[in-house]
């Protein structure tokens, strides 16, 4: 996975079964007079989060993959940051340096391996030791998602319509397209608030841990965490 980060004062078809992290700044955007470098401002207020029914037969997605982000409701969120681009394997390259943190997996695959290219094959736990080295933190799913789908909860960053010239896809538009691009690929595809390849190229950690029943079961509608985590 790779890294989007939020200062300290995780959707539809991905590329590439590699863990891949994205991580936060905090909530406390206000206290900036200015958006923080490579970093974009989600303002305060609610949006769309989830999918219902009709927006998942009009956006002609196929199978059940995404029962278990519905019924769709509003959820209200406070100001937060979050990075402007996945973290690369050159910024990835400064925390093993300064840590002596041991490097993920894939980390010496020649097609993964580029500066610019989102770092790979991180897990949960590098990601968040990532973010506490950083002075940031990992973002909820619903920062996440907001980030991604903007205020109008739209399937895509971009809208509703499936356009695979407008991220990294698995199998792009010509079908042959199988590693990653780099943070700065497709800006035609950002997010409504800037935020770049929040669709395709890799996977994206969040703070939350998994719930299949979550979107069903949940009341909370300001800021929500995540489902509780429950010791067994």
């Amino acid at each position: 996975m790779s890294l989007k980060k939020i200062n300290y004062i995780n959707f539809c078809l991905f590329i590439y079964t590699i863990l891949f992290l994205l991580v936060f700044a905090t909530n406390n955007a206000l206290a900036f007079s200015e958006t923080p470098e490579n970093m974009v401002l989600v303002n305060a207020g609610g949006f769309t989060r989830g999918i219902n029914e009709k927006q998942y037969n009009a956006a002609n997605i196929q199978g059940k993959q995404f029962k278990d982000e519905s019924p769709s409701k509003m959820i209200y969120l406070p100001s937060y940051y979050i990075d402007k681009f996945e973290l690369s394997n050159e910024e990835y390259t400064k925390f093993i340096i300064a840590t002596d943190h041991p490097a993920p997996a894939y980390w010496d695959h020649h097609k993964l391996n580029g500066s610019r290219q989102p770092v790979t094959g991180v897990n949960w736990f590098d990601a968040n030791t990532y973010c506490l080295w950083a002075n940031k933190r990992l973002p909820t799913e619903a920062e996440w998602e907001k980030a991604a789908r903007g205020p109008a909860g739209f399937v895509y960053p971009w809208g509703n319509k499936l356009d695979s010239t407008k991220a990294n896809f698995a199998k792009g538009k010509s079908g042959e397209k199988h590693i990653t691009d780099s943070i700065d690929s497709h800006p035609e595809g950002k997010s409504y608030y800037g935020a770049y390849n929040m669709a395709g190229n890799v996977f994206e950690w969040v703070h939350d841990w998994y719930d299949p029943n979550y979107y069903k079961s949940s009341s909370d509608i300001r800021n929500p965490q995540g489902p509780s985590l429950e010791v067994i």
